[in-house]
């Protein structure tokens, strides 16, 4: 295979990831709830995951260059975009536009830090959640660790013992102390990417039979019913717990995304490698509909009159991914725009 060619199931891996990202961020009054536990017991491990199974060594400046251009220069887009967002809202009220922040210093403060839920510096100060973009901060800082520690001349499991203390150091830091640029949750997530690196090397994937991947799946379902796993500042009801359901969850994930590339099913699996290979993207104009876009909401007022309330849930959910799609659609055709969220290739959902 050429070392530039896509690995389908990898994509479509991506993308069902990124469509349970969107799900769980729009289940409305049934969050929280099972259902969103046992979402987020996944959808962000598993990019972590993929990420370390297509791991190589690499030199630092060369990986740091490139997460600037893939992780970070999106990552500023997305603020800039917010911003401008909250200064119209600022001129237009009750418009199209919004600002879940709220305020330009709130936002750049938000930025800085790069932590998807409200913290509190120990200067107390009050720093609302960036949202969803937490992980491109996050992976390029969790990168940079295990491309450093995976250069130490040492053997695999010496390393494996590595990642296991920066990880729980990262975890427990967390309780006393939110650093910023997401350092904490690029420390305590080390033990996926090492999880995905090892299940390339000793070839897990084929070894494994049909009744290991059901006993994942009983385990991803009671991991679901003990409580959430917020990736986003590690906050778990038992950390090594949901390592470990991280981790197995993701195996079943990737087992279904190679029982769906072999379906031949071609509009299905374009479809879904569409979303997976465009999938930071998404999730940078996922925000930008959640935090500053008052469309839903206004759509919401008038559905909740008529409908079930369960029903304008997944009208929602179906809006929320078409939002995502047209963004990308419009954006493909705005070239400066199209550098900064697309640094690659864009991905067709039709070739």
């Amino acid at each position: 295979m050429a070392v530039n060619k896509r690995i389908q199931w990898i994509d479509i891996a991506r993308g069902i990831a990124i469509l349970l990202v969107i799900i769980g961020h729009s289940l409305g009054n049934y969050w929280p709830g099972y259902l969103g536990n046992f979402i987020f017991v996944v959808h962000m491990p598993i990019f972590f995951i993929l990420s370390g199974y297509l791991y190589h060594l690499k030199e630092e400046t060369t990986l740091f260059k490139s997460g600037v251009k893939n992780l970070l220069i999106p990552y500023i887009g997305t603020v800039v975009i917010e911003l401008l967002c909250l200064i119209i809202s600022k001129f237009f009220k009750d418009g199209f536009f919004y600002s879940r922040i709220g305020s330009v210093k709130g936002l750049l403060l938000s930025s800085f830090y790069g932590i998807g839920v409200p913290i509190r510096t120990p200067f107390n100060i009050d720093i609302v959640g960036i949202g969803a973009i937490w992980f491109l901060m996050a992976f390029f800082g969790g990168t940079l660790i295990f491309n450093l520690i995976m250069r130490l001349k040492i053997a695999d499991h010496y390393k494996f013992l590595i990642i296991i203390i920066v990880s729980l150091f990262g975890y427990t830091l967390n309780q006393y102390i939110t650093l910023p640029f997401s350092l904490n949750i690029s420390m305590a997530v080390q033990i996926f990417f090492f999880a995905g690196y090892l299940i390339k090397k000793i070839h897990l994937i084929a070894k494994l039979k049909w009744w290991h991947y059901l006993l994942f799946m009983v385990f991803w379902i009671y991991v679901a019913s003990i409580g959430l796993f917020v990736v986003s500042d590690i906050s778990s009801p038992n950390i090594i717990i949901n390592y470990i359901a991280g981790i197995t969850s993701s195996l079943v994930l990737i087992k279904f995304s190679i029982f769906i590339e072999n379906l031949n099913r071609i509009q299905l699996t374009k479809s879904l490698t569409f979303f997976g290979a465009n999938s930071l993207a998404i999730l940078a104009f996922h925000l930008i509909d959640l935090d500053s876009v008052t469309l839903w909401y206004k759509i919401t007022q008038h559905l909740i009159t008529y409908l079930p309330y369960l029903l304008v849930v997944l009208i929602g959910i179906i809006y929320r991914i078409l939002f995502v799609f047209f963004a990308l659609m419009v954006v493909k055709n705005l070239p400066l725009v199209k550098t900064i969220f697309f640094p690659r290739k864009f991905k067709k959902i039709l070739s």
